[in-house]
């Protein structure tokens, strides 16, 4: 298999070579007439050739590009304004789901909650202020001092 495969290579490489010679090497049959005055040299094309520059554009062409926010202009009328903060949004509880049991009628969900405690979950149970209202296959609907949160897995 390998001498087929190395005389498949000598063959391509041959012809490779014979285009580059016929490429180089001044036709001679009126066949190739509109060739017969290009002279080509390899000197002559390094003559004329530009090296070819690198703009430094202030980034790297090879790495991700991460956009940065600007700043808005007009900050003094920002400063101005009396605006308040946003008041940070309650975080879910820390409930982990380490498995599903799907039952179309009647799912499970295996969690972990917060205190470190685990167990099996129904639609309906409660746990401390914890509420389980929902489960599907991907996600479980909690509710936790009167919000709603979604556990996905």
């Amino acid at each position: 298999m390998r001498k087929y495969i190395i005389l498949g290579l000598v063959v391509i490489a041959a012809a490779v070579y014979t285009w580059d010679v016929f490429l180089f090497v001044k036709p001679q049959n009126d066949r190739y007439a509109d060739n017969v005055n290009a002279e080509i040299s390899i000197d002559k094309l390094l003559a004329e050739t530009q090296p070819v520059k690198f703009v430094d554009k202030g980034r790297d062409p090879f790495f991700l590009h991460r956009i940065e926010e600007k700043p808005a202009s007009n900050q003094s009328s920002l400063a101005n304004a009396s605006v308040k903060a946003p008041a940070e949004a309650p975080k879910p509880p820390d409930i982990k789901v380490s498995g599903l049991i799907w039952n179309q009628n009647a799912p499970l969900a295996m969690i972990t909650l917060p205190d470190g405690s685990s167990g099996v979950a129904k639609v309906g149970d409660s746990f401390d202020d914890i509420v389980i209202k929902k489960i599907e296959k991907n996600r479980m609907l909690i509710t936790c001092k009167k919000r709603d949160y979604w556990i996905t897995w």
